[in-house]
């Protein structure tokens, strides 16, 4: 019972180092018995809690009271973090100069190889990060997976904070471990600023993955604009083989999906490793309130884009066949059809190409024998080059 009360004091006390003033906290500790030197349910101080405090003022005398009852500034809870990172996250520049008084140093790491600068740095704090940079902390630091203040600075949006770092000398173009840039982190305003300081749109990860992918893969139409304008390809590929619109049609990503089809023009005839499109991807895994526009949509600019295929290589044939006339010196084919309406036998072959790819897009064997179109697949490819076969099931 005893032990009870005394947690629920206790409790009482970590409220009040967070939201009353130094008065009601040394009331806590002198007359009713609250512990200053408990710790939390992550093993930090209460001195990892003042920070928390929404009066900086009142924070930093709370946190000389607790110091002057024994707590230890330099004590580090489960994550390896002191007092100083929560001070460095809420920007309170007197209580860090305080915790560096008592001992916590500027470029202690928590498990995640992080400085408290990282931690400024995210969340903007200008002044607190020019405190930490006069004090010696490392500007270039990378955390365990390779990624340096001025990419947590992008991640976030903090232009100012990145203009900050590169004018003190933070290199913009490192790469983290897996190959990732500063511009596959950058969001909003911070994408734009790491193309102006040089960031290669077309930087490629170990995945082989380019900064267009994250931004489709965030749903983020603006980034993938900007990236575009700055020389991104669209139509770029993975290691395996998969392009932009795969992950948008894969994940059901509709508006995503009409962006690059419609208006970067990505291609939708484009096939994977495994000889799969978009268009099938989007069937067999996108969201199911998705499913059936993102399908459509593909549907749509897949036959468009293949019929100016057909089109094109009609054009290349025509011409091939007009320059071996003139080699042998005997007469040119007749020119392309000048009148908007197909002649016969090229809408009996395009009606033809379309019957056929109907069967091998599904899957499906061509009832060769039970058709009027006898033509085996051998013939029309050599006649129609155009035509794929689709994944066999």
């Amino acid at each position: 019972m005893a032990q009870a009360a005394q947690e629920l004091v206790n409790a009482v006390l970590r409220q009040a180092v967070k939201n009353h003033t130094a008065e009601v906290v040394q009331d806590l500790i002198e007359k009713h018995g609250c512990n200053p030197n408990q710790t939390t349910s992550v093993g930090g101080t209460l001195l990892h809690e003042v920070a928390l405090h929404g009066n900086q003022a009142q924070a930093l005398r709370i946190a000389k009271l607790l110091v002057s009852h024994g707590v230890q500034a330099t004590q580090e809870d489960k994550s390896r973090r002191t007092a100083m990172f929560p001070a460095a996250k809420a920007g309170n520049i007197q209580l860090c100069e305080f915790l560096l008084g008592q001992g916590c140093s500027v470029d202690h790491k928590d498990l995640g190889h992080q400085s408290p600068l990282f931690y400024s740095s995210r969340h903007g704090h200008v002044d607190l990060s020019q405190l930490l940079l006069t004090r010696g902390a490392d500007l270039n630091a990378a955390d365990s997976n390779g990624y340096t203040p001025v990419f947590w600075a992008a991640h976030d949006d903090r232009v100012n904070m990145m203009k900050f770092l590169v004018e003190k000398g933070a290199n913009p173009k490192i790469l983290a471990k897996n190959g990732k840039s500063l511009l596959f982190s950058a969001t909003g305003g911070a994408a734009a600023y790491a193309l102006e300081l040089g960031c290669d749109p077309q930087q490629q990860d170990q995945l082989g993955q380019t900064p267009i992918f994250r931004a489709v893969k965030e749903d983020d139409p603006q980034k993938v604009k900007l990236l575009v304008n700055n020389g991104a390809d669209v139509d770029a590929q993975d290691k395996i083989g998969q392009t932009s619109l795969f992950y948008a049609a894969n994940l059901g990503l509709k508006e995503m999906v009409t962006l690059l089809c419609s208006h970067l023009k990505a291609s939708t005839l484009h096939r994977d490793m495994k000889g799969f499109s978009a268009k099938e991807y989007a069937k067999q895994h996108s969201k199911a309130t998705n499913l059936a526009a993102c399908t459509k949509i593909l549907q749509a600019h897949e036959t468009k884009q293949r019929l100016a295929a057909q089109k094109e290589l009609r054009r290349i044939a025509r011409e091939r066949a007009r320059k071996a006339a003139e080699e042998r010196g005997g007469p040119s084919p007749p020119p392309a059809s000048s009148s908007r309406k197909r002649p016969r036998e090229e809408e009996q072959d395009v009606a033809r190409t379309k019957y056929y790819l109907a069967f091998f897009e599904e899957g499906q064997e061509i009832p060769w024998n039970s058709h009027k179109y006898t033509e085996n697949f051998r013939q029309l490819s050599l006649r129609c080059p155009w035509v794929e076969p689709g994944p066999q099931r």
